[in-house]
């Protein structure tokens, strides 16, 4: 895990389902990095050089706003509870919930394990209510989990847009650690 950003080099990227003890701070130099304030496992990493130095407010979820040009995005990593498991529906819903009322803004970026389909009927209010659009549309399934059964797994884990942001393109790696879920990657532009 050390060693993918320095490998891979993302602009940006959301890690998530990690250990809440993860010590990250001196591993990642080139990166700031956000937690959320809830345990809900999620790391968004955006490289230093982006990074808008706006003073976000503590949310659920880690938020970081990104700058390319005269253009801003605020970028989202998200992870919600599966929707196949039967103990966690009410702690999706109100997770669901929670970040279906947050405020929009013009750019977005969502980043990030949802527990299901993009196109999952519990998450019809928060894609309606942030005009939020697949990077996967165009691209193929790009399916992530479970990582051991490559492309016909479950597509999980997303990237979501919303505004004048175009998806370039979109594709899906192995594992960044084995057992965990395939790495989707998108290549977008403001």
């Amino acid at each position: 895990l050390a060693r993918w950003p320095e490998r891979e080099r993302p602009d940006a990227a959301a890690l998530t389902g990690i250990k809440t003890d993860l010590d990250v701070g001196s591993r990642f130099r080139a990166y700031r990095i956000a937690r959320g304030n809830a345990d809900l496992r999620a790391l968004l990493l955006v490289q230093n050089a982006l990074v808008v130095p706006v003073r976000e407010h503590p949310m659920e979820h880690p938020v970081l706003t990104v700058r390319a040009g005269h253009c801003q995005a605020r970028t989202v990593g998200v992870e919600l509870p599966p929707l196949g498991a039967y103990t966690a529906l009410d702690a999706r819903a109100r997770a669901i919930e929670r970040v279906t009322s947050w405020k929009s803004t013009p750019r977005s970026i969502w980043l990030g394990h949802l527990g299901s389909r993009a196109e999952a009927r519990d998450l019809s209010a928060f894609i309606k209510a942030h005009a939020l659009r697949d990077a996967r549309i165009g691209h193929g399934r790009l399916a992530s989990a479970p990582g051991s059964l490559g492309a016909l797994g479950f597509p999980l884990s997303d990237v979501l847009v919303h505004g004048w942001i175009s998806v370039r393109d979109a594709d899906v790696k192995d594992p960044i650690v084995p057992g965990a879920h395939r790495t989707v990657s998108s290549r977008t532009a403001l």
